[in-house]
C-alpha cells in the first residue's frame, strides 16, 4: 500500500479494514460505550499499528493510536452531518 506519509497510511488501512459507517460509530478505547459506539476490532488495530511501525520505524504506537482516534472523529462528523442535513433540508 503506497502512502505519503504515516499518517495517510493510517487512513488508508483505516479504510481498507473498515467500513465509513463502522468507523462513524466506534471508538479505539470503548469508553464511549455508553454512548452506543462499538469498539474497533483489536486485533485489526493491532495489525494497523504493526504495518505502520513496520514501514516508518521511527512511528510511535501512540501517534497511530491518535490517528485512529481522529479518524473516527473526522469520519464521525461526516457521516452525522450528511444525515442531519438531509433532514434540515425543507427547514
Amino acid at each position: 500500500m503506497q502512502a505519503k506519509d504515516k499518517s495517510k497510511l493510517v487512513c488508508n488501512l483505516l479504510r481498507c479494514l473498515f467500513t465509513r459507517r463502522e468507523m462513524a460509530m466506534s471508538s479505539l478505547s470503548g469508553k464511549d460505550h455508553a454512548k452506543g459506539k462499538r469498539v474497533l476490532d483489536p486485533k485489526k488495530v493491532e495489525t494497523i499499528i504493526g504495518i505502520v511501525q513496520k514501514k516508518y520505524t521511527d512511528c510511535e504506537r501512540s501517534f497511530v493510536r491518535t490517528r485512529i482516534t481522529q479518524k473516527l472523529k473526522d469520519e464521525r462528523r461526516a457521516f452525522f452531518a450528511g444525515s442531519t442535513s438531509d433532514e434540515n433540508s425543507d427547514v
